[in-house]
């Protein structure tokens, strides 16, 4: 299975109720030895929550689509986007030019998955699509080509409890 090398969640949980906190021009967190900086910001608001305290970014307003981009380190080959509809409103996202229908919503504290693949491409544009829909970001996490190691494993699929290796038998024991 493959783990994220760094999570940005945009501060602590708290437990306020659809909080709307103050317009963001930037954004900088550090997660281990990575960090995200979100520039190119419009209509972003932080110490936003949703419904289930979570601490989250509301991008957009009633008027206004919301944007940011950030670029990625060069060993970071996935990007993980959670993302939601704000409130019960329709939402759509875009992504470094494709389009997403949002359908996880905030005030139920479900989010949408969006992976972005960086591995030729290391800026990524996010942005709320048409005036008036706004979404909730609750996290960005970084992805890196590497897996976790797996542990060998060997099968035997016959009913035989020896093989012949090298010219002798070698006998099997289930432990």
């Amino acid at each position: 299975a493959e783990d994220a090398v760094a999570t940005f969640e945009f501060g602590a949980n708290g437990t306020a109720t659809h909080a709307d906190g103050s317009s963001k021009t930037s954004y900088t967190e550090t997660s281990g030895s990575y960090t995200l900086t979100l520039s190119g910001m419009s209509s972003v608001y932080g110490s936003a929550r949703d419904a289930k305290g979570n601490s989250c970014l509301k991008l957009g307003t009633s008027s206004k689509t919301g944007t940011f981009s950030f670029t990625v380190p060069s060993d970071v080959t996935k990007v993980i986007i959670q993302a939601a509809k704000y409130k019960a409103n329709t939402s759509k996202v875009s992504v470094n030019g494709s389009t997403y229908t949002l359908t996880g919503a905030s005030n139920e504290g479900v989010y949408d998955s969006i992976e972005v693949n960086t591995s030729s491409t290391k800026t990524v544009t996010f942005a709320t699509v048409s005036g008036g829909v706004r979404c909730m970001v609750n996290s960005i996490a970084f992805y890196t080509g590497e897996a976790a190691p797996v542990e060998p494993e060997l099968k035997i699929s016959t009913s035989a409890a020896y093989a012949i290796v090298g010219g002798a038998n070698v006998q099997f024991t289930a432990i």
